[in-house]
């Protein structure tokens, strides 16, 4: 979680537990969402967004193609 911190330059929180705790839902001080785990994904622009995302089934989308 702290490299993904690292990488985007700002503090992270974990809000939760993803797959029987192999991964963690991540918000940064933006409010933005991440998942963190074998693979980093960028999930949304804020809690709604990324809880929209997710119930719907859109593919989260890796770092680089947000641009981080």
């Amino acid at each position: 979680m702290q490299l993904l911190g690292d990488r985007i330059r700002q503090r992270v929180f974990q809000v939760g537990d993803i797959e029987r705790r192999t991964g963690a839902l991540v918000v940064d001080e933006l409010g933005r969402v991440f998942a963190v785990g074998p693979v980093e994904h960028y999930l949304g622009e804020n809690i709604e967004e990324a809880l929209t995302r997710m119930v719907r089934g859109i593919r989260p989308q890796y770092l680089t193609e947000v641009g981080l």
